[in-house]
């Protein structure tokens, strides 16, 4: 290993950002401004109350937290995209360095500079330890899921620089939004949580996986390594080739499947009594759908397949190709999604007090929910193949069209039939109906977890939308596949008939 190591120091993305990023005129002040952040925090704790309290601590993490991960992924971001700008990543994907170590170059190279800030604050976290609060134990505790969360954010933004659209990049305005955005939405219970963490790791926490009890610290990296680890697969194609897939089908099948292996292993002694088998389904449909979104082939991805599977004397593209149909793979994520969803049923699920015993079934609900995760793959397929490049909006419509929608007009409905209700009005069955259209509100209602008239009334409207959606779907993809193929390949009639030349009908634009 450690005659590994210099090979993997001499990335030359790395030295080039570590040349360009640490220079003294500009590292040199930003440490300062650091230290006397950090100082600052400090000298204000101690004031306050003497540094025994948490909250000096916490607000060290808070800082540390928004100058390693927010500033650093915004670094990530903006350096892939002024290296998409200028041509040079073009550049690298020709030279004989493989596409991770590409990667591994941007990954730790564009924040390297915040790496430096984040260490000139740990003398300053020191000496909360030194003072008591948190125990050294416990400060690893809480600097190792900073760090795990930050790679966490400089994956992300690695591969959503990579997959999106080139363009010119504002690494300022960038790092603006980002701390924007942090505070915000952050403000409101994350940040409030650094202050109380100092104290919840007094004791050295534990979960279980499987039933089988092990540190936190072995938890976090059991659950946040592959979410980096996949992330990092999806940069690594994208550095290959701009033109690839996300990830191909085989790898989003292993990303879904690994995240049911933890959902399922992480909830499997849980003592605390709530509707998991609905949190389970509901994580993973969702899941599936991203997933989808990220192999499933466009019109000119397919046309090109079945042309090279001509050449190789096939009819069609294999199925686990990027430019195969994505019909096998919806057809195993419905199978993960079912099997995950069981399983928390049967031998994780526990009874909640408010909910009357035997009211609850999840066969329907679970059933719904992989009808959900076929038809919504299966319409993203066929309006990539049918309408080109106008798809993805198209499909944007279909969604807000049949999930937003009918939950929207169900509440207004109720709201309409509550204003005017009298005590001899009957009971209104048909809103919960016209809510449960949409597998947003269809699928938790047709559990039975809410005593509500017109219980089956709902259940049909959730489950006969579902299974038409993708009965349709299915035999309209089937039906623009022979399409395409019929542009692609000769016509039928010059294949069997020896009288008439061949004549080659248009390719698809």
């Amino acid at each position: 290993m450690w005659n590994r190591l210099p090979r993997w120091l001499d990335n030359p993305i790395l030295v080039k950002h570590a040349r360009s990023r640490l220079r003294q005129i500009h590292l040199l002040p930003s440490i300062g401004i650091m230290a006397v952040i950090s100082l600052a925090i400090v000298v204000g704790g101690y004031q306050w109350n003497g540094l025994q309290g948490s909250e000096t601590f916490g607000m060290l993490m808070i800082l540390q937290s928004v100058m390693l991960g927010v500033m650093g992924a915004s670094q990530v971001a903006a350096s892939v995209g002024k290296a998409r700008e200028s041509g040079i990543l073009d550049f690298h994907r020709v030279t004989p360095m493989s596409p991770f170590s590409l990667a591994l170059g941007f990954f730790f190279g564009a924040p390297i500079r915040e790496y430096l800030m984040f260490a000139v604050t740990l003398p300053f976290s020191m000496v909360c330890v030194f003072m008591g609060r948190p125990s050294p134990l416990g400060a690893i505790q809480l600097l190792f899921p900073l760090i795990l969360g930050a790679w966490v954010m400089h994956a992300i933004a690695l591969l959503n620089a990579l997959a999106g659209k080139s363009g010119k990049s504002n690494s300022g305005s960038r790092g603006v939004i980002g701390l924007v955005m942090f505070l915000v939405f952050g403000g409101s219970w994350f940040v409030p949580s650094f202050f109380s963490a100092a104290t919840v790791v007094d004791e050295f926490p534990t979960g279980t996986v499987y039933g089988i009890r092990i540190p936190w610290l072995m938890i976090l990296p059991l659950d946040l390594l592959p979410v980096i680890g996949f992330f990092l697969v999806g940069a690594t194609r994208k550095i290959a080739s701009e033109r690839a897939h996300t990830l191909s089908k085989g790898q989003a099948l292993g990303a879904l499947t690994t995240a049911a292996v933890l959902i399922v292993g992480g909830l499997w002694d849980i003592e605390v009594h709530f509707i998991w088998t609905l949190v389970v389904l509901y994580g993973l449909v969702v899941g599936s759908i991203v997933l989808t979104s990220a192999i499933t082939p466009n019109l000119d991805e397919f046309a090109k397949g079945i042309r090279k599977a001509a050449k190789e004397g096939r009819k069609y593209p294999s199925a686990w190709s990027d430019r195969g149909l994505n019909r096998i793979d919806v057809f195993c994520f419905g199978a993960v999604v079912l099997i995950a969803a069981t399983v928390c049923w049967r031998m994780i699920e526990k009874p909640v007090a408010w909910v009357p015993a035997g009211s609850i079934s999840y066969s329907l609900p679970i059933a719904i929910g992989v009808l959900v995760v076929a038809y919504n793959g299966l319409a993203l397929q066929y309006f990539l193949l049918r309408f080109g490049k106008r798809g993805p909006v198209v499909y944007a419509l279909f969604l807000f069209t049949v999930w937003l929608l009918p939950p929207v007009c169900g509440a207004i409905s109720a709201a309409a039939r509550a204003q005017t209700r009298t005590p001899d009005t009957p009971a209104d069955i048909w809103s919960p109906a016209l809510a449960s259209l949409s597998p947003v509100a269809g699928i938790v209602i047709s559990s039975g977890i809410f005593s509500i008239p017109g219980i089956r009334e709902a259940q049909a409207c959730a489950l006969v939308p579902a299974l038409v959606l993708a009965l349709l779907f299915n035999n309209l993809v089937t039906s623009i596949r022979r399409g395409v193929e019929k542009k692609i390949h000769p016509a039928d009639e010059s294949r069997t008939s020896p009288d008439k030349p061949t004549e080659l009908v248009p390719i698809l634009a």
